[in-house]
């Protein structure tokens, strides 16, 4: 049956509105502002808004997202932090219509990095199109999508997507160390499933009784399970899974049924990080009630076109995640046991070894958090302790305390078992995460801030690092690596700053910045120390949000050749010279503002000028 036939059985959801000229290009400026676009938005709403809400979480999210906040990111600077609702969340919560396709694009955008999804969402809009759905619109191209999806996350984040995805993984215990290998995409829809998502689930909401869906294996369980179930309110059964049938929803009658397929390998736990996909992409079925097959999506020919998934985690607490990971892998600890706290005190202590192996040490009132892990309490003597015996030892040479070695040791001789080198290694990642933050200001209030990306990358000398030689680091090293934590790197690249001028970046409501901005005395700014605050750039002015800020390019003008004017025994450096005025001018690029700054000066015989 053709898909268009099979659409019009949808119950129409809204009735049209009409706008009147001036309200209609206020609204178009409202969202350009914003970063989004309104004729992607009204390409995407009549997709996304035919799904029905959960009331509860429809609820929630008008409770969640009414806050809002408006830093200054200095005094008297014309840009705000903005963590309010902006023009596309503000249409959502006044028309359900739109706050169906918000909601649901809040979601796809928290579990999927961004730019990919653009990408696959323009190949599914442009495929129903070909396909001769009514309405259907021709792709409004990548940009337009990216700037909406980006639009869609920043104004949403307060939204607990991850308490979610933790009820879903909560009720398959038995299959927990499937979420989180990496060559299962349990977590990321693959593109024909994404196309399949856009129409039939809401024709199973249309007709319940007579409609259902079914997907051939367990690949994109986890944003099929949430978008299905808990966003639209459809009974989900997860069939033959390690678990057995799972059911989320109605058990009589699931409307969705994921079919779990045994690995190629036997024991899937055997199977590493570099191992081959052995679970392709599953196809997505539209049934109806006697089981006979309506519509399907098969997995395109084009590999190459697919959609990166990204586990997000809230910063607070994720060292106890971590470390809970690391030792369940294939044995089961307990939570309470000791083994966490030593491991910890260990990782804090490695901590130490780092900052006194760097060019460049962090003053030591860096941190203004406690010493504490959520979860696991930390013994300061211990540290100390560890640090001392660590200082001077090899890598090779270190000897770890009992409690690790003991547990290291009931896992020896297994396949999946975790030496003592590997440990170690391990180790380097909590340990420079700790090191990291210690560079933020007042850390206390980013604790909700979303850590993505689960690479990592400290610096080049880190990993093959032998515990004795100095390690160099970048000034910019800390900035760029609280950046790969908050947005997952698709490029490869060393850097995924889009270029050394940048000083202000944002992602997820959340902006990262360094802490010299505004006017400070140079002789006292410490390029290390990081800000990281809530809100997306907003120039006050003109209303416009971008989501990167930088250095304006020098001006291209002759810069007069310094001459002596006095000779003496001392000299008085320029910088002390008075400025009589500081004033900072914004401007508006494709991606970012550019920042300049007037200085007027007095010159050395006592006149004005500006530099």
């Amino acid at each position: 049956m053709p898909l268009s036939l099979e659409l019009a059985k949808i119950l129409p959801v809204r009735a049209a509105i009409s706008y009147s000229a001036e309200l209609l290009v206020n609204l178009v400026r409202e969202l350009k502002r914003s970063g989004s676009d309104f004729l992607v938005e009204e390409d995407l709403a009549p997709i996304f808004g035919r799904g029905k809400i959960e009331a509860s979480l429809e609820n929630n999210f008008r409770d969640v997202v009414k806050d809002a906040s408006f830093t200054p990111l200095q005094a008297q600077s014309p840009i705000m932090l903005d963590a309010g609702p902006g023009a596309t969340l503000g249409r959502a919560l006044k028309d359900r219509y739109y706050m169906s396709t918000v909601i649901q694009l809040s979601f796809l955008c928290w579990i999927h990095e961004e730019t990919t999804l653009a990408i696959t969402l323009v190949e599914s809009m442009r495929t129903r199109c070909e396909s001769g759905v009514e309405s259907a619109t021709p792709d409004p191209g990548y940009d337009g999508i990216l700037g909406t999806l980006q639009a869609c996350s920043s104004q949403t984040s307060q939204l607990r997507w991850d308490d979610l995805v933790a009820l879903v993984e909560g009720k398959l215990p038995t299959s927990k160390h499937w979420f989180r290998l990496n060559q299962i995409p349990l977590r990321s829809l693959s593109p024909n499933l994404l196309l399949g998502a856009m129409d039939y689930f809401y024709l199973v909401q249309s007709l319940p009784k007579d409609r259902l869906v079914k997907v051939g294996s367990q690949t994109g369980l986890v944003p099929i399970i949430v978008g299905a179930h808990f966003i639209l309110g459809l009974a989900v059964l997860v069939k033959d899974s390690p678990d057995g049938n799972v059911v989320f929803g109605r058990i009589e009658h699931p409307q969705v049924i994921i079919k779990w397929s045994p690995p190629l390998s036997s024991n899937p736990t055997h199977i590493t990080s570099q191992s081959k996909l052995w679970v392709s992409a599953p196809i997505i079925y539209l049934l109806d009630a006697s089981l006979e097959v309506l519509l399907k999506a098969e997995p395109a020919e084009n590999e190459g076109t697919r959609i990166e998934g990204q586990e997000c985690h809230r910063l607070k607490g994720y060292g106890t995640i971590f470390l809970q990971r690391l030792f369940n892998e294939k044995t089961l600890v307990v939570d309470d046991d000791p083994i966490y706290a030593e491991t910890a005190n260990f990782a804090v202590a490695f901590v130490t070894l780092l900052s006194r192996s760097m060019r460049r040490v962090p003053m030591k009132d860096c941190c203004s958090g406690e010493t504490e892990i959520e979860g696991i309490k930390l013994d300061k003597r211990k540290i100390v302790n560890y640090a001392e015996k660590l200082t001077g030892a090899s890598i090779a040479d270190m000897v770890l305390p009992s409690g690790i070695r003991s547990c290291l040791e009931k896992v020896e001789n297994d396949t999946y078992k975790i030496r003592r080198d590997q440990f170690i290694e391990d180790i380097k990642q909590p340990a420079s995460w700790v090191l990291t933050f210690a560079q933020v200001i007042d850390i206390d209030s980013c604790t909700d801030l979303l850590r993505v990306a689960p690479g990592w990358t400290f610096c080049t000398g880190l990993m093959d690092w032998d515990g004795l030689r100095p390690i160099d680091v970048a000034s910019n090293v800390f900035f760029d690596l609280v950046l790969k934590l908050m947005r997952k790197d698709v490029t490869g690249g060393e850097s995924i700053v889009d270029s050394e001028d940048i000083f202000l970046t944002s992602h997820h409501r959340w902006s990262l910045f360094y802490s010299s901005v505004g006017d400070h005395d140079p002789g006292r700014v410490n390029r290390e120390l990081l800000s990281i605050k809530r809100g997306v750039p907003t120039n006050t002015r003109t209303g416009k949000r971008k989501y990167q800020i930088a250095d304006a390019p020098p001006m291209k003008r002759h810069v007069r050749t310094p001459v002596v004017v006095e000779k003496g025994n001392s000299y008085l450096s320029r910088c002390v010279t008075k400025a009589h005025k500081r004033t900072e001018h914004y401007s508006s690029r494709t991606d970012e503002f550019w920042l300049s700054i007037r200085f007027d000066i007095e010159d050395l015989g006592s006149h004005p000028r500006t530099d």
